[in-house]
Protein backbone atom coordinates (compact mmCIF):
# COMPACT_ATOMS: atom_id res chain seq x y z
CA UNK A 1 0.00 0.00 0.00
CA UNK A 2 1.36 3.41 -0.84
CA UNK A 3 0.75 6.68 0.70
CA UNK A 4 0.27 9.66 -1.15
CA UNK A 5 3.25 12.38 -0.83
CA UNK A 6 2.46 15.64 -0.21
CA UNK A 7 3.49 18.70 -1.93
CA UNK A 8 6.46 20.78 -0.02
CA UNK A 9 6.19 23.65 -2.03
CA UNK A 10 7.18 26.25 0.29
CA UNK A 11 3.58 28.61 1.24
CA UNK A 12 3.55 32.16 -0.27
CA UNK A 13 3.43 34.65 1.99
CA UNK A 14 0.52 36.48 2.60
CA UNK A 15 0.83 40.18 0.56
CA UNK A 16 1.61 43.21 2.55
CA UNK A 17 -0.56 45.36 3.61
CA UNK A 18 -1.04 48.55 0.82
CA UNK A 19 -1.46 52.09 2.33
CA UNK A 20 -3.63 54.35 -0.29
CA UNK A 21 -0.46 56.28 -1.84
CA UNK A 22 0.72 52.65 -2.68
CA UNK A 23 3.53 52.76 -0.29
CA UNK A 24 4.10 49.72 2.00
CA UNK A 25 2.24 49.45 5.25
CA UNK A 26 4.82 49.04 8.33
CA UNK A 27 3.83 46.85 11.42
CA UNK A 28 3.10 48.76 14.43
CA UNK A 29 5.20 48.47 17.08
CA UNK A 30 3.98 46.81 20.63
CA UNK A 31 4.29 50.78 22.08
CA UNK A 32 2.11 52.47 18.85
CA UNK A 33 -0.94 50.62 20.45
CA UNK A 34 -3.85 52.22 22.41
CA UNK A 35 -4.26 51.04 26.08
CA UNK A 36 -7.78 49.42 25.88
CA UNK A 37 -10.14 49.98 29.21
CA UNK A 38 -11.57 47.08 30.73
CA UNK A 39 -15.78 47.39 30.43
CA UNK A 40 -18.12 45.24 32.07
CA UNK A 41 -21.45 45.12 31.74
CA UNK A 42 -23.99 44.52 34.19
CA UNK A 43 -27.37 43.17 33.38
CA UNK A 44 -30.69 42.80 35.02
CA UNK A 45 -29.94 45.31 38.26
CA UNK A 46 -33.08 46.43 39.91
CA UNK A 47 -34.20 49.76 39.02
CA UNK A 48 -34.09 51.26 42.29
CA UNK A 49 -30.03 50.76 42.06
CA UNK A 50 -27.91 53.96 41.38
CA UNK A 51 -24.60 54.66 40.12
CA UNK A 52 -22.95 54.97 44.39
CA UNK A 53 -24.73 51.55 45.09
CA UNK A 54 -23.27 49.90 41.96
CA UNK A 55 -19.74 51.29 42.93
CA UNK A 56 -19.92 50.20 46.66
CA UNK A 57 -20.69 46.87 45.42
CA UNK A 58 -17.47 46.97 43.38
CA UNK A 59 -15.57 48.07 46.28
CA UNK A 60 -16.11 44.64 47.76
CA UNK A 61 -13.61 43.11 45.94
CA UNK A 62 -11.54 46.02 45.71
CA UNK A 63 -12.33 47.17 42.47
CA UNK A 64 -11.91 50.55 41.39
CA UNK A 65 -15.09 52.09 38.64
CA UNK A 66 -14.28 55.36 36.88
CA UNK A 67 -17.06 55.90 35.01
CA UNK A 68 -20.62 53.85 35.26
CA UNK A 69 -23.42 54.72 33.45
CA UNK A 70 -26.99 53.14 33.99
CA UNK A 71 -29.64 52.56 31.47
CA UNK A 72 -32.79 53.60 32.53
CA UNK A 73 -35.77 51.93 30.57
Amino acid sequence: MKVAEKDTKPTEKSPKPVTKNGGIEKKKKKEDFEVRIPRIIVRNLNFKVNEDQLKKAFEKINATINNTSIVKR
